[in-house]
C-alpha cells in the first residue's frame, strides 16, 4: 500500500472557464483539442474542453511534472 494525493476537481466549469487557467493549462488544453477530429460537432468539442478544464490538474503542462512511481515495473 502506498499513499494517494487527493486531486481537487473543479466543481462548477461554467465558473471555472478557461479565463481561469494559467497559461501553461492554456496550452496543454489547447493541443488536446487541436488533435480532436476535425468532424467532431461543437457540442461534442464544448464537452471534452470542459472535461479538460473539470480535470486540468491531472494534465501534463511540463516536461517532467507527471512524477514517478514505483508500482510499475518494466522489464
Amino acid at each position: 500500500m502506498h499513499a494517494a494525493e487527493v486531486i481537487d476537481e473543479v466543481k462548477n466549469v461554467a465558473e471555472n472557464s478557461t479565463k481561469s487557467l494559467s497559461p501553461l493549462e492554456k496550452n496543454a488544453i489547447d493541443k488536446i483539442m487541436e488533435k480532436m477530429p476535425k468532424d467532431m460537432m461543437k457540442q461534442k468539442r464544448r464537452k471534452v474542453q470542459e472535461l479538460l478544464v473539470k480535470y486540468r490538474s491531472i494534465i501534463s503542462t511540463r516536461d517532467h511534472d507527471i512524477g514517478r512511481t514505483d508500482l510499475v515495473e518494466y522489464r
